[in-house]
């Protein structure tokens, strides 16, 4: 699809009613007032018990989309692939931080020098049980 064809899309859908966040790849219809960061922060609230802060402080959050700008939004680590650089304009919530690669690579990319920092500063593996 063109851009324009998903423009018009996107329209006709807000026009009925819908919340439309677009990703990399499709776009993410939904009734209701809820986005990523809503369940993202009731999962930590709900399944880990820990508040806002908490879950801000041990949390990076990647993404790709302007359907990831409520996470840019509630999540100070943020950090986004290259490809997000497309949808910077339009854009009110962006990452923090942005890699050189794309998609998974970006992924990669900031796993990799997340890993390399731990290591150089001393800090252990983390323990990623839960409970």
């Amino acid at each position: 699809m063109t851009p324009e064809q998903v423009a018009t899309i996107h329209d006709a859908l807000i026009a009925q009613g819908f919340n439309v966040r677009k990703s990399s790849i499709h776009l993410n219809i939904f009734l209701g007032d809820f986005d990523k960061s809503t369940m993202a922060l009731r999962v930590g609230r709900e399944l880990l018990g820990l508040d806002l802060q908490a879950l801000q402080q041990r949390s990076v959050f990647i993404g790709d989309a302007p359907n990831d700008e409520s996470m840019f939004r509630h999540f100070p680590l943020s950090v986004g692939v290259a490809n997000i650089r497309k949808h910077l304009p339009v854009m009110t919530h962006r990452p923090a931080a942005i890699v050189s690669q794309r998609s998974g690579l970006g992924f990669a990319e900031m796993a990799e020098a997340w890993l390399r920092q731990r290591a150089e500063s001393g800090l252990k593996p983390a323990d990623t049980r839960l409970g």
